[in-house]
């Protein structure tokens, strides 16, 4: 059997094991080093439960997994059989969660899991049984109270608590195995545990989570050069990522703890408001994809101008520059928002023949920025514009590239630049009556920083889905809706300064998104396993003849 399918076996058998033990909490925690610069952890059992792990019939690549393992070693599949109707077997606590960690990411990092041992003498029988019968080299040592094995760069090694697997690219038994006895004999004051920012994470743990140093930025000659034109320290900021799996989709969060540096900065400075929603009626109430800001350009220009080295930079930059930096800040009222509300097809007749010139599909977009004044659009209009480029209309300019139109305006100090006429006219008497603003998008996009993708394939114009189904292969086709089948949208979102949030929403047919997830990569998975078949028994064939 190959190794990726024995250890994706062992994983279910792991998980499936989580809703019949218990545990004493947090012993594989220790050892994981105070010095990681990366931890990520999965909440095995609300995993299983929602990925329905209980009932592994239902998932078709799972029969034929085992079924290609009976075939191929009858003895290994009898005793993970065996395994799989009673997971304790394997000495494993599983009611806890696995954690992945790196360390010394900026060179040749150590990689490693750990878990909670329940019993070791039954893991310690799990993983004889597994070597054995998987006919594996791998010889099983005991030395100075750890149980291990060695594969090529990696080592699983275990005592009475805990288990850990340890892989560092280039090192032989011994140094694997100092590294390891040195994580599994350290104290909580030289874990993880220790660090007070890993424990305000470890609290807030949801399905999947992250966190991430900020000390974990290579360090490079070049990144060492960025560094010093950056007016702050870069270190001791950590970034806690969490990831939920729900009915109506996958739901995250991250947020950022910064350093007392870039802390007292955020304080000072308020560099980001709420964007202005009045500028959504400028556009069609179709939208397809956006992302807009809101910010304060006064802010950030002052901060700007109170570092010495950049306020140099600013005062050059004014004296001569044909547009200074400070009439252009002075200029901006800082919210900006870029759309794409529609579609622009080629004639039907024009869509037969797949890889033509005129399949091309031109997006209908938007982009609107506001503005305190017309001073700097006066003088870009009046003064900067190459002749010729763009001729004047009766509020507005246009241009024409690669057979396109494009137009932009000033509407009561916003600036609009678009491929659209109808969004260019409507601008004229203040926006559109059918616009974005007055639909449920609208809650998304009261925030200072935000993005949202409409992956409905239910609201796509019939025109653009008959000219993708047309010029894509049958196979290509089938694998497109298999995943737009079950995807509604996506957005993010900042809610306060240095945290924000994802939501992805899904149309599940049946349970939780993550058994969604799960039915979506199980017909994938036939879907290739029957290809291959195909091709087999094609070569078969042709062999016989």
């Amino acid at each position: 059997m190959k190794t990726k399918n024995l250890i994706l076996v062992v994983l279910i058998i792991s998980l499936i094991g989580m809703f019949n033990s218990c545990s004493k909490p947090d012993q594989h925690l220790k050892t994981i080093p105070s010095t990681a610069h990366l931890v990520g952890s999965v909440d095995l059992l609300s995993t299983a439960k929602k990925a329905q792990l209980y009932d592994l019939d239902q998932y078709a690549f799972y029969n034929d997994m085992m079924k290609k393992l009976q075939e191929e070693n009858p003895e290994l599949h009898s005793y993970l059989s065996e395994i799989i109707s009673n997971p304790l077997k394997t000495g494993l606590r599983y009611r806890e969660d696995l954690f992945m960690f790196a360390e010394d990411l900026n060179s040749n990092p150590y990689m490693g899991i750990t878990m909670s041992v329940r019993n070791s003498d039954d893991f310690k029988t799990f993983i004889t049984n597994i070597v054995e019968k998987t006919k594996s080299e791998m010889v099983i040592t005991k030395k100075e109270g750890l149980s291990y094995v060695t594969e090529k760069n990696m080592m699983i090694a275990n005592d009475n608590e805990k288990m850990i697997m340890v892989a560092h690219e280039g090192s032989g038994e011994d140094e694997l195995f100092s590294y390891i006895k040195t994580l599994m004999n350290q104290t909580t004051e030289d874990a993880i545990l220790s660090h007070s920012d890993f424990k305000k994470f470890k609290a807030d743990k949801k399905d999947f989570n992250l966190w991430l140093a900020s000390d974990a930025l290579p360090q490079t000659p070049q990144t060492a050069m960025i560094k010093t034109q950056i007016p702050f320290e870069t270190e001791g900021n950590y970034l806690h990522a969490h990831m939920n799996f729900e009915d109506e989709g996958i739901f995250s969060t991250a947020k950022w703890t910064f350093n007392e540096e870039i802390q007292a900065i955020l304080d000072d400075y308020d560099f980001s408001r709420k964007f202005n929603t009045g500028l959504l009626n400028y556009l069609p109430k179709d939208n397809y994809a956006t992302i807009g800001f809101g910010l304060n350009p006064d802010a950030i220009y002052k901060w700007l101008n109170d570092i010495p080295s950049y306020k140099n930079m600013l005062d050059q930059a004014n004296k001569n520059a044909p547009l200074s930096a400070e009439k252009v800040v002075n200029s901006l009222k800082g919210d900006i928002i870029v759309a794409m509300h529609g579609f622009m097809l080629p004639d039907e007749a024009e869509t037969t023949s797949p890889g033509a010139q005129n399949q091309n599909v031109m997006p209908y977009a938007s982009a609107i920025v506001s503005m305190n004044n017309s001073d700097v659009y006066d003088q870009i209009v009046n003064n900067m514009l190459p002749k010729g480029l763009f001729e004047e209309m009766n509020t507005y300019y246009r241009g024409k590239f690669a057979g396109f139109y494009v137009y932009f305006g000033l509407y009561n100090n916003n600036l609009i630049v678009t491929n659209d006429k109808n969004v260019i006219k409507a601008a004229t008497d203040g926006g559109l009556e059918e616009n974005v603003g007055k639909t449920e998008l609208a809650d998304i996009f009261n925030h200072s920083t935000f993005m949202y993708m409409n992956m409905d394939w239910d609201q796509y114009p019939d025109g653009l889905k008959d000219m993708m189904e047309k010029n894509m292969s049958n196979a290509e086709f089938e694998n497109f809706r298999s995943v737009t089948n079950y995807t509604k949208q996506m957005q993010v979102y900042e809610e306060n300064i240095g945290e924000g949030k994802m939501e992805f929403l899904m149309k599940n047919n049946d349970g939780n998104a993550l058994h969604t997830i799960m039915q979506i990569i199980d017909e994938q998975r036939m879907k290739i396993n029957k290809k291959e078949e195909e091709k087999e028994d094609k070569l078969a064939e042709v062999i016989q003849e």
